[in-house]
């Protein structure tokens, strides 16, 4: 054998032993669509949005586990201010395998309450800012995607000093990497 395949050989075989320990971590990554309705008199309001975005959760903690996410609300009518940016901090409080609802699913479930804090800013204004805080108290993990419905909101304008609230209908999360 050659100095140079033995170094191939050594170097495929590194690279399927790290893409093997990849494969067997848990999941850190992905993307989000979310579908948001608002009332009140803060920046969002009066519309529906829809919200694509990227997550990330670096650690695997079994309790407080954070995540943060960065992506855009889009509003569903094309009402004022447009398109806004929205990033957040969440923690998942705590999984439950054998929930009470765990008959309803097909798939084995993980009940995963999650606290959200975050901030919206019009594309067109960022110092035109709100501060958002989420509870999803129906938060159900599948493995690979969370799906997360009726998860009420509280926003704070920090322009207009305003409060208003939304209700984010549905939220799918779906892991990637």
């Amino acid at each position: 054998m050659t100095t140079t395949y033995k170094r191939l050989t050594t170097l495929a075989l590194v690279l399927c032993c790290c893409c093997l320990l990849l494969a067997a971590a848990p999941w850190t990554g992905g993307y989000r669509i979310a579908f948001d309705g608002y009332a009140g008199e803060a920046m969002p309001s009066g519309d529906e949005h829809l919200g694509i975005q990227l997550w990330l959760a670096p650690f695997d903690l079994g309790v407080a586990n954070p995540l943060v996410s960065v992506g855009m609300l889009l509003p569903v009518y094309g009402s004022a201010p447009g398109a806004l940016v929205e990033g957040s901090l969440e923690l998942h409080l705590f999984g439950w395998v054998d929930h009470p609802l765990s008959p309803l699913f097909r798939r084995r479930t993980a009940w995963r309450p999650t606290i959200q804090a975050g901030i919206l800013a019009p594309l067109s204004n960022f110092c035109a800012a709100s501060i958002s805080v989420t509870v999803h108290p129906l938060s159900f993990f599948f493995g690979e995607k969370t799906v997360s419905v009726l998860a009420p909101r509280v926003l704070y304008d920090l322009d207009t000093h305003q409060w208003a609230w939304a209700v984010r209908l549905l939220e799918i999360s779906h892991s990637l990497f």
